[in-house]
């Protein structure tokens, strides 16, 4: 914290430490969604059982104060009062990027894959500068590596695939990586909702039982 750096001939040295990091070889992402293919319900359904089997998922449902209720989880499936009920979420729970937040940014990921721009008014009040960033990110169609790897692994519709995006979201941060994985499903889920209100809402129930 506070150190001055550079970056030359893409090599990034911090203070005087003598830390650096040989960027010549990293990988590189646009960023960005590049296709809109549809995502059918049983394949949403393969990532949400791997999700639900390998994730502390009550931590963000359950105890004084959760994040998310059964209640405000159908009407963002519903798309009730959606802008509304996202922008409830900012800077909530646990982790140096909220799971609110995360949860957020996989959500507008998801409407990104569905070529919908849903995505809430912005507060900097609302959260730390981190998640901010984040989000602004977000708003604007970019998203991390993990993120877009979930989403063109549930548009191939690949089990092997499928699952070993979500485990790369789940090995992210305390809570970042589950939040925003939750987030891309429910997003995902809002397509499917209004013909499958029964099917959804029960799986939506059994989350709070």
């Amino acid at each position: 914290m506070g150190e001055r750096f550079g970056c030359r001939a893409e090599i990034l040295r911090i203070g005087k430490s003598g830390l650096q990091l040989d960027l010549r070889d990293a990988p590189t992402s646009n960023a960005q969604i590049t296709q809109t293919t549809p995502v059918s319900l049983t394949t949403i359904w393969l990532a949400w059982r791997y999700l639900l089997e390998n994730a502390p998922l009550a931590e963000l449902i359950s105890g004084i104060a959760p994040i998310f209720t059964e209640d405000s989880l159908i009407s963002l499936l519903s798309a009730d009062d959606a802008q509304d009920i996202l922008t409830s979420y900012f800077g909530r729970g646990p982790g140096l990027t909220p799971a609110g937040d995360d949860f957020i940014v996989g959500f507008i990921a998801s409407n990104h894959a569905r070529a919908n721009n849903l995505a809430p008014q912005l507060d900097a009040n609302a959260t730390n500068d981190i998640s901010f960033a984040a989000l602004s990110e977000a708003s604007q169609g970019y998203f991390s590596a993990a993120i877009l790897n979930l989403i063109e692994s549930l548009q191939s519709g690949q089990s092997k695939d499928i699952e070993k995006a979500v485990a790369e979201n789940l090995a992210i941060g305390e809570s970042s990586g589950l939040a925003g994985a939750f987030g891309v499903l429910i997003g995902l889920l809002t397509a499917h909702y209004a013909d499958n209100s029964t099917e959804i809402g029960t799986s939506i129930k059994q989350l709070f039982a």
